[in-house]
């Protein structure tokens, strides 16, 4: 009815039910003659299943962020708070988005700023570290919390630095209490340099494999144990994953056997001072002494173990248990980062699967809202999938790095129309539909059709298009060979030596739809 009313053609996407499945169709309805459109449709169902497993996985990792026990703040290339997880109502009272768009500073204590200033700066240059600051909670407390800075500016799917911190207030007011004797103190001191040694070594890592294993090997190395393993819940055992100091060591472990199964099952740190007494204990190497097994926690869930033995009669002791529960604390944080990280590069790398896969040219092209020249002309491919090389005969990247690499092979009959369509959806934002021709690098023509819908960008300025490009070519000759042969048949009908005509019988009357010339 719109076709008809307002003379042009209208794009429709619409779903049917065929034999028990729905069946998505995107169709454009074009005015014909008299009171009759022409409806020419195409199934979307993929791209529409496509989109929807897009989506989920979107909500998946969402809720992971979401849901994570440190707070999650991603800053813009100019300090600007774009996101902060819920967690941040946790930690400093404030609501998710009460900061955003403030400055990283706003809240900092003005005794830190220049320090948290200066260490941002270090990360913008590609560092990840670690620091800790006080920050201004809604009731005008002090909070300190413990950060770490990775930037991912240059990461497409960030495009931010990314800040985790969580509230360590308690424990450092629970370590300044410590230094109330100078012995205590001394020890503190001593503490705490070695757990910047393990926080700095893990801060560094976010593959789950490298965490452990600076772990392991940092550990050995500043506190000098000469036992040390690593091990992650895999099928029901511990699973040894990197080891110092071992010539003979367990490399599997069943979860309902040994001393450090039952810390993974309580999820509780085990020492034993002696490890004669415990009746558990497997004893796999000869001559231990001592024991601490410490979990690897990711949130509430416990993934894994650190273990430290002693042996040559030495013995390990309570001050060791509390160095090795704040290693263990340093550990869980980077291990739930690094988890978190991989989740993130498995969805990632499935959304990509996913759109390479689909047979026809992904792309996405960004362009300044203030510039003189359409999107296409001026603007800037930032994706393009590979399958633009089947169809094509070019590959991705002459795209990406030649701005003008796509207007220069659109056929020259074509090429004003098409600039002309770009240039009025760039300006009203309505989606860009439209056939054309463009150079094959084996020098043919191929006809193409694109179809994009304008998204918001992280500016007003940056105009962001999704498109995609399809093979038309074969459509197109079906179509020129049908008006071909139509008009072959309408020769030889209007030149023979008769009376040609076709009589329609509707209901009790007749109309009559063609007569020949003759």
């Amino acid at each position: 009815r719109r076709a008809l009313e307002e003379q042009r053609t209208i794009d429709v996407e619409y779903s049917l039910r065929i034999e028990g499945r729905e069946v998505w169709f995107s169709a454009a309805v074009s005015p014909a003659l008299a009171d009759t459109v022409v409806w020419v449709a195409r199934d979307i169902t993929e791209r529409k299943e496509a989109e929807r497993r897009l989506k989920e996985s979107e909500e998946r990792f969402r809720a992971l962020v979401q849901n994570a026990p440190d707070v999650i703040a991603l800053l813009d290339e100019n300090g600007v708070i774009v996101y902060e997880s819920p967690a941040v109502e946790r930690v400093l009272g404030y609501g998710p988005s009460e900061r955003v768009g403030g400055g990283y500073l706003d809240h900092v204590h003005p005794e830190d700023r220049e320090r948290v200033k200066s260490t941002l700066e270090e990360t913008l240059s590609g560092a990840s570290i670690s620091f800790e600051f006080r920050l201004r909670s809604r009731d005008g407390s002090w909070r300190r919390v413990e950060a770490v800075g990775t930037n991912l500016l240059a990461d497409p799917a960030v495009e931010a630095v990314v800040v985790n911190y969580r509230d360590v207030t308690e424990r450092r007011r629970a370590e300044e209490r410590l230094k109330e004797s100078e012995e205590r103190y001394r020890r503190q001191a001593r503490e705490l340099a070695l757990l910047h040694q393990v926080r700095t070594a893990l801060s560094a890592e976010l593959d789950l494999r490298g965490v452990l294993r600076a772990a392991v090997e940092v550990t050995a190395e500043a506190y000098g144990y000469t036992l040390v393993g690593a091990y992650l819940v895999e099928d029901g055992h511990l699973v040894l994953q990197h080891y110092v100091g071992y010539d003979n060591v367990l490399r599997r472990i069943p979860l309902d056997r040994g001393v450090m199964a039952r810390s993974v099952r309580e999820r509780r740190p085990v020492f034993l001072e002696d490890v004669g007494a415990d009746p558990e204990f497997i004893g796999a190497v000869e001559g231990v002494v001592s024991e601490i097994c410490i979990p690897i926690l990711d949130g509430d869930e416990a993934v894994g173990c650190l273990n430290v033995e002693s042996t040559a009669g030495m013995r390990l002791a309570p001050y060791d248990l509390r160095l090795m529960v704040a290693v263990g604390e340093h550990l869980s944080d980077a291990v739930s980062r690094a988890r978190l990280f991989t989740r993130a590069q498995e969805s990632e790398r499935r959304y990509r699967d996913l759109v390479e896969r689909v047979p026809a040219v992904s792309y996405v092209l960004e362009h300044d809202r203030d510039a003189a020249t359409s999107a296409m002309a001026g603007g800037s491919v930032t994706y393009i999938s590979p399958q633009v090389e089947t169809i094509l005969g070019y590959p991705p990247a002459v795209f990406i790095e030649d701005g003008g690499f796509w207007v220069s092979k659109i056929h020259p009959d074509d090429r004003k129309s098409v600039l002309a369509e770009d240039a009025r959806t760039d300006s009203t934002g309505e989606p860009f539909d439209l056939e054309y021709r463009m150079l094959h690098s084996d020098g043919r023509w191929v006809w193409i059709r694109d179809e994009a819908v304008l998204l918001p960008g992280e500016s007003e300025r940056i105009l962001r298009w999704h498109g995609i490009l399809f093979d038309v070519t074969e459509l197109k000759e079906t179509e020129r060979a049908l008006k071909e042969a139509e008009t072959r048949y309408r020769t030889l009908v209007e030149n023979i030596p008769a009376i040609t005509y076709v009589q329609e019988v509707r209901g009790e009357r007749s109309v009559s739809t063609y007569i020949s010339p003759q």
